[in-house]
């Protein structure tokens, strides 16, 4: 990916220096009677593009950004999101996960029922529970967000920064 990118840099560099040169001996030949308007400027733009892997770490840098300052803004002790990188059961593979207090609350509510039902071999905690159990909070965080997106210039920046972020990393997905 990087001599790929060192080969546009140098292409660039070096059609610019033709452009250079070639400006250069047409200015030379020009007449006294030409002015600035009437000399045309070469520009070369370079686009270069992001593979999934690392469109995805400027997700979660996006998203991260988000709740930064979302949590700055947040006067609700249940909304405030934590994100932390977590592993599935059965793999060392970490992600990033997000989630607000309330959801966190009711998941471990949810794993402290079971372990009492099944004991401590019984199977890992199930999410859907804790989602039945906070719905309606969960509409109640929505609007609250909403309504901080709505009145904040910084939040809504960063939430469109995301939004964008997310576009970018599914179509580049959808292109492989």
């Amino acid at each position: 990916m990087t001599t790929r990118i060192a080969s546009l840099l140098l292409a660039a560099w070096i059609l610019m220096s033709l452009s250079v040169a070639h400006a250069q001996t047409a200015e030379e030949g020009a007449t006294e009677q030409e002015t600035a308007d009437d000399k045309v400027i070469d520009e070369i733009e370079v686009l270069g593009q992001q593979t999934p892997l690392q469109l995805s770490k400027v997700v979660v840098q996006a998203r991260l950004d988000f709740w930064d300052v979302f949590n700055s803004l947040n006067r609700v002790d249940d909304y405030q999101v934590v994100c932390r990188k977590v592993a599935q059961t059965g793999t060392r593979f970490k992600k990033m996960r997000c989630a607000p207090k309330y959801f966190t609350d009711a998941l471990a509510e949810v794993t402290q029922q079971q372990f009492l039902i099944n004991g401590a071999g019984g199977p890992p905690p199930d999410e859907r529970t804790a989602i039945m159990m906070t719905r309606k909070k969960k509409a109640e965080a929505d609007a609250y967000m909403i309504g901080l997106i709505e009145s904040n210039p910084l939040l809504l920046e960063r939430y469109e920064t995301l939004l964008k972020a997310s576009k970018a990393y599914e179509q580049s997905v959808l292109r492989e």
